[in-house]
């Protein structure tokens, strides 16, 4: 089309806005969209031109939303809405569409749409979400963690006193071994919760240069010294990280990623198996896959396997893997999951190059 000359300066106006303008005609099919859609949906305007406006907006339950739409614009001149709508590249994306009807000349009529990208806003919708809940949740914890460790101070105390008015060696202080070590996970449970509730409130990335060989060793020091005698009979398979650029983060707080993500694997693994760690470099991301053959994860669990409280071991509070995702999404990386029931699990850190210090290995070099 389709722009006529009397329409050349609405036209030059439009290539101006950033939003996403499209003008159909009554029918649906797309006469003109400026730049700003086309980036938005990711199709060249040689493809979308002369198509339906439905090749955007997917059927949902059977129903054709673009039909809809246009049927509803036509009768009231109006429609506004909240739809998913597709992309060529992100696959589909939550939108408010506005269809308005117009004249686009002598004897020439349709719809003039403009879509606005909810996906940032969608997020920090969760965002938000998220931190009404912790809030809401830390006080509880706080409540709850006091009336725990109350009684359970109590009952440590009574148990030390029996052993003391127990002479032998029988079944009874069996029994209080028993005791003693669900004291223990049970104090451990509400200190992992405690420490993890302080750094979603807390948190502050403090980023220096981090070189990966000297925080992967850091990370697995930690591990072990939770799992010492877990990691006897694991082998560990390290490939060089010489050549990869440093990472910019917290060294802290991507030691303790690591090392949750390293303990959560030598415990699947039960106390024997191969724990491979394998780093690269590439468009600028530094990444980590640590791979072991344990136990695995169910597929019903994976979905949420991040989410804090979720956890697919006997034990445990499931707080080691959501403080992983927590710190990598604060220093702008992310992790990917994949497990197989039997098989074991593959965890893949991605986070982000420190470009200055790279730049500058390379100009000694």
């Amino acid at each position: 089309m389709v722009v006529t000359r009397s329409s050349h300066l609405f036209s030059t106006v439009l290539e101006l806005v950033a939003d996403a303008v499209l003008v159909v005609d009554p029918r649906g099919t797309i006469l003109y969209l400026n730049r700003g859609a086309a980036d938005l949906f990711g199709f060249s305007r040689n493809y979308l031109c002369g198509r339906p406006l439905g090749v955007l907006l997917p059927a949902v339950d059977g129903v054709d939303l673009a039909a809809l739409l246009l049927r509803t614009a036509l009768k009231k001149r109006t429609c506004a809405r909240e739809i998913v709508l597709r992309a060529a590249d992100t696959g589909s994306f939550p939108a408010h569409i506005t269809l308005k009807f117009a004249c686009l000349g002598p004897n020439r009529e349709g719809f003039v749409v403009t879509v606005r990208d909810l996906t940032a806003a969608r997020a920090m919708e969760a965002r938000m979400v998220d931190a009404r809940r912790m809030y809401s949740l830390g006080k509880l914890v706080d409540g709850i963690s006091h009336e725990i460790r109350n009684p359970v101070l109590i009952i440590s105390g009574f148990i030390h006193r029996l052993r003391n008015r127990i002479a032998d060696e029988g079944p009874v202080h069996h029994y209080l071994d028993i005791i003693e070590t669900q004291i223990d996970r049970m104090e451990h449970m509400v200190t992992d919760i405690e420490d993890y509730l302080h750094l979603v409130r807390n948190h502050r990335v403090r980023p220096v240069s981090v070189e990966l060989p000297e925080l992967l060793r850091d990370a697995f020091t930690t591990a072990m010294s939770f799992r010492r005698e877990e990691l006897e009979e694991v082998e560990l398979r390290v490939a060089d990280a010489a050549g990869i650029p440093p990472v910019r983060g917290d060294a802290g707080d991507l030691a303790v990623l690591f090392g949750s993500i390293i303990q959560n694997s030598v415990e699947a693994m039960q106390g024997h198996g191969v724990l491979e760690i394998l780093p690269w470099h590439e468009d600028g991301l530094v990444h980590v896959r640590i791979r072991d053959n344990g136990r695995g994860i169910r597929p019903e669990k994976l979905k949420d396997i991040f989410d804090p409280f979720v956890t697919s071991k006997m034990s445990g509070a499931g707080i080691g893997l959501a403080k992983a995702f927590f710190i990598a999404e604060a220093h702008g990386g992310h992790i990917e999951l994949e497990s197989s029931p039997g098989m074991g699990t593959t965890v893949t850190v991605s986070l982000p190059a420190d470009r200055r210090r790279s730049e500058r290995r390379r100009a000694r070099q």
